[in-house]
């Protein structure tokens, strides 16, 4: 029984918030995607303005490569908000969950969520793989002499099994179920939801992934590989979207919609189900891929006390994004006090 199957079964359906957001949010978002547009158009003059600014007022801390680093973030948060619009038709027009709201309340935390995954990586991710390479070292470098495509599809796959590994650890140990939990609370899957990462998930999984990654050698700078990733981010945006697909035959071999809403589903049945991050073939190597292509479940972490991940204000966000920030140390607190008392 996985970590969250004891609370499933006698969990009730946690309520959704039918209402979209004010007018005003929405237009708001709707002018950032169109300026996000304007900025992926012009992402030559935008890389010039960068880097000269990122030398020249930052160069005393940050190195060319971090720079170039930053560049390629903004490149992803951008083309994201521009690639939104888009999204949205193929939810009014298929949409998984017909009830919910273009603009969803659930969207509006999310986006919150998503807004602090920059700050999140400065202060964590960054440091926390720094420090671990200054222990452990750069790694053994295996690829080097292996040729550029050989490298590639390598670290594409290695990547990716070692993703669905950290993804499958995160959901069978109690402690870290419960950062990883607030990934899964929120019952209005959309397009932001990927982003939505605790903390302390992230510092979770940046342990788990770095030295098998890491001490392989498999970290490379291939112009390609940023090109990937930059895929990847925009492909786990897509499949947590409120989009009723399988892709078709697509489905066996990587992550769809459908998929990774049953991996975000309510339902005992599919509790720890469907941990692909883009390929699906470890969930049907390792007997987690759940075989009903057609379903398309409510979703939610199961647990009545997490916060539902829902707002319709922008106070009301942040006041759920701090909500959701705390509850899994007062889940943990409680425990470790339950335990004392015990003994």
């Amino acid at each position: 029984m996985s970590v969250s199957e004891s609370s499933l079964k006698t969990t009730p359906a946690m309520p959704q918030t039918r209402a979209g957001l004010p007018m005003p949010l929405v237009i708001a978002l709707l002018a950032v995607c169109v300026a996000c547009a304007i900025l992926v158009l012009q992402w030559d003059n935008v890389v010039q303005l960068f880097g000269d600014s990122c030398s020249e007022y930052l160069g005393e801390y940050l190195s060319a490569k971090r720079c170039g680093s930053a560049v390629n973030k903004i490149h992803i948060y951008a083309i994201a908000f521009a690639l939104l619009p888009l999204i949205m038709i193929a939810e009014r027009l298929i949409p998984a969950d017909p009830e919910q709201p273009q603009f969803s309340p659930g969207l509006l935390v999310d986006l919150l969520w998503f807004a602090t995954f920059p700050l999140l990586i400065i202060l964590l991710r960054t440091p926390i793989e720094e420090g671990l390479k200054a222990v452990f070292g750069e790694g053994t470098h295996l690829l080097a002499d292996l040729p550029v495509v050989a490298q590639f599809l390598i670290v594409i796959l290695a990547s990716d099994f070692i993703a669905w590994a950290s993804h499958w650890v995160r959901h069978r140990v109690p402690m870290f179920w419960e950062f990883h939990k607030i990934h899964h609370s929120q019952t209005q899957l959309n397009y932001f939801t990927s982003l939505r990462l605790h903390p302390g998930d992230q510092v979770i999984n940046t342990l788990i992934r770095f030295l098998p990654f890491t001490l392989l050698g498999l970290e490379i700078g291939l112009p390609a590989f940023l090109v990937w990733s930059t895929i990847l981010r925009i492909y786990e945006m897509f499949v947590h979207s409120n989009i009723k697909t399988n892709l078709g035959w697509l489905r066996y071999i990587i992550v769809t919609p459908q998929s990774h809403r049953i991996h975000h589903s309510e339902r005992e049945e599919h509790v720890g189900m469907n941990l692909g991050n883009f390929f699906s073939i470890w969930d049907f190597l390792f007997r987690t891929q759940c075989l009903d292509f057609k379903v398309y479940p409510k979703t939610h972490c199961g647990d009545p006390e997490c916060p539902p991940g829902t707002a319709s204000t922008v106070s009301g966000g942040i006041r759920m994004l701090v909500s959701e920030m705390i509850y899994p140390f007062r889940v943990l607190g409680r425990r470790w006090r339950a335990g004392l008392k015990s003994n």
